[in-house]
């Protein structure tokens, strides 16, 4: 394994951008579907309530978990975020909450 030295400022630039892309995907999906929730968009998929959504079901659980992973990345190297369009919409957090488990919205 190769470690690589980054500067912290690089890190979270790209981390912000890789936000920034996950955040837009569970956007998409969940305007497609005319949800509000992820929550609620992936209980009515599992169960069959919306039919034809279980790619978008499968794309919206790998994007949450992403997204934590990065949370979780900024938080233990005490990054901070830069990006500044988070939504209110259920389901994604407001700027700086950090407490954003996959298993919390399922």
């Amino acid at each position: 394994m190769t470690i690589v030295p980054v500067k912290k400022d690089l890190l979270e630039e790209l981390i912000d951008f890789k936000l920034r892309f996950l955040y837009e995907e569970i956007e998409k999906i969940l305007d497609k579907w005319k949800y509000e929730e992820s929550s609620k968009f992936l209980r009515d998929a599992r169960d069959g309530t919306i039919e034809e959504a279980e790619d978008d079901a499968i794309e919206l659980r790998q994007f949450l978990y992403e997204k934590d992973q990065l949370y979780n990345i900024m938080k233990k190297g005490k990054l901070h975020l830069k990006f500044e369009k988070f939504k209110s919409r259920k389901g994604i957090p407001p700027k700086g909450t950090l407490n954003t488990s996959v298993e919390e919205k399922i």
